[in-house]
C-alpha cells in the first residue's frame, strides 16, 4: 500500500485546486467532512480522491488500477477536524465498475467517526470516456 500525505503531487492538483469544483461524486464521512472523488478515463483506470473540510481540502490521493490502496502518512489536521494516519482510499474494478473507499478514523470536533470500507464513489467504466 502506497502511503501520501500531500496533494501537491497531482498535476491536476498542484494548484491546490479543489475537486469540488470539477463535478466529482461527493459522499458524506462524518457531520463536517466529505470526500469528493473524480474519475480520469485511460488504460490505468484512475481516481482522484480529496477528503474535504467544508470546502478546504485535507488530502487528496489519486488510486489506480496499478496503485489501487494509498493510506496516509501521518495525521491531516485542518482547524478542529483531523484525518488520522493510517487513514486510506482504495479501488476495486468490479466487471465495468470502479468502486472506491474509505477506512479509517475522523476526529470532527469533539466527535470521533471511524469508517471501514465506506463506499465513497462508483464509476461505469463502459460509460466512461478513453485516452486516444
Amino acid at each position: 500500500m502506497k502511503t501520501s500525505d500531500t496533494d501537491t503531487q497531482f498535476v491536476s492538483l498542484a494548484t491546490g485546486a479543489n475537486l469540488a469544483s470539477s463535478n466529482p461524486q461527493i459522499a458524506n464521512l462524518s457531520f463536517n467532512i466529505t470526500s469528493a472523488a473524480l474519475f480520469i478515463a485511460g488504460s490505468n483506470p484512475t481516481v482522484q480522491v480529496q477528503i474535504l473540510l467544508g470546502a478546504e481540502p485535507m488530502w487528496t490521493v489519486q488510486v489506480s488500477q496499478n496503485s489501487p490502496s494509498v493510506a496516509c502518512a501521518s495525521d491531516q489536521k485542518l482547524g478542529s477536524a483531523t484525518l488520522t494516519a493510517g487513514s486510506s482510499v482504495s479501488l476495486q474494478l468490479v466487471g465495468p465498475a470502479i468502486i472506491v473507499s474509505f477506512s479509517g478514523t475522523l476526529i470532527d470536533g469533539a466527535s470521533e467517526s471511524t469508517c471501514t470500507g465506506q463506499q465513497i464513489a462508483t464509476f461505469q467504466t463502459s460509460t466512461q470516456a478513453t485516452d486516444a
